[in-house]
């Protein structure tokens, strides 16, 4: 029996059985269109509505940016069920020793939590992202891979950040909001809201 359970094998499952590779951690999958299947080497042992037979090991939620509602929404029902939820951090990640995470993060590799920065729960932090110091992330985020996110920013619950966007210092960005690939956020931008460009403009709202 796997110590430790990825629920969802697309992506960002495959990515946390990286990291999980990096450290040497035992694991399998459960996911609905790959039971029985083989993935990243592991097997697949069921579908996600089969967790209550892996109880007793520790789970991460492996949906990745098509699924961020059902992410947060598994999440919550795990934490509900008094499921345990581990954090995965790659092996090459540099993280601060007064850096603070939740539960259920996965933290790719060539990551950087600088002091004092924080991630709240259930967040994807892509390969080569940057969170520098005094940074606060809050639950159910992904920051794609090679983001910067400059000091004491602070990015609300549920947002999305494309790839090598870059985040000022200080700026916050709004809960669910959406901020584009190569964008460059030069001030806060509130919730439900969807920027893009150099310097970062709104496109829609939600």
């Amino acid at each position: 029996m796997p110590k430790f359970i990825i629920m969802g094998c697309g992506g960002t499952g495959r990515t946390a059985g990286g990291v999980l590779d990096s450290r040497k951690m035992d694991y399998a999958y459960l996911d609905d269109a790959k039971k029985g299947k083989i993935v990243n080497g592991k097997k697949v042992l069921g579908g996600t509505k089969d967790f209550m037979k892996y109880r007793h090991a520790k789970f991460l939620v492996g949906f990745g940016t098509t699924f961020m509602k059902e992410r947060a929404k598994t999440f919550n029902m795990l934490k509900a069920k008094k499921i345990k939820i581990f954090n995965a951090i790659h092996k090459s990640a540099a993280i601060d020793k007064s850096a603070r995470a939740g539960e259920g993060n996965i933290i790719a590799a060539n990551c950087v939590m600088n002091p004092n920065s924080s991630l709240g729960d259930n967040n994807v932090i892509c390969a080569a992202s940057t969170i520098d110091h005094d940074v606060v992330i809050g639950n159910h985020c992904y920051i794609s891979p090679g983001v910067n996110i400059a000091g004491a920013a602070v990015i609300g619950d549920g947002a999305f950040i494309g790839t090598n966007a870059t985040i000022l210092p200080t700026v916050k960005i709004g809960s669910n909001s959406i901020v584009g690939a190569g964008s460059v956020v030069l001030k806060s931008i509130p919730k439900n809201v969807t920027v893009v460009g150099v310097p970062a403009r709104i496109i829609k709202r939600k």
